[in-house]
């Protein structure tokens, strides 16, 4: 087991780190062996919450944000006040776009199971 987790602390260390680093904790690198592990077993689209592929596709199709609009609200642990003003729109705006998101995806914002699931997807569709 302490093989293992030095083994993945050093290959994540290593590609994200600068040279300068000479040791690496598996603590700080455990969630991106979790992802690495996960997307292994399973293809993302069976890992990600289907409300974010449904926003990208009505986003490239409408020409809107209501993707990079949810995922603001969890950048900022869903505070409209926040998220509105993170990206640079009117909090009443940013409410509209909410409700629009919820009526086209049927999600639930007051579960935290499908909160913890989307905020799941959206670490997972990183870096895409």
């Amino acid at each position: 087991v302490y093989y293992k987790e030095a083994k993945g602390a050093v290959y994540f260390g290593l590609q994200n780190n600068d040279d300068n680093e000479w040791y690496f904790c598996f603590s700080d690198y455990n969630l991106d062996i979790l992802k690495s592990d996960l997307l292994q077993l399973f293809p993302k689209d069976y890992l990600c919450h289907t409300a974010l592929f449904i926003l990208k596709e009505y986003d490239k199709n409408n020409n809107s944000e209501l993707y990079s609009t949810l995922k603001a609200y969890f950048q900022c642990l869903l505070n409209v006040s926040h998220a509105s003003n993170s990206l640079f729109i009117h909090r009443t705006s940013f409410i509209y776009r909410l409700n629009k998101i919820i009526e086209l995806t049927k999600i639930n914002l007051e579960d935290s199971n499908e909160c913890m699931h989307l905020a799941f997807s959206f670490w997972i569709l990183e870096n895409e």
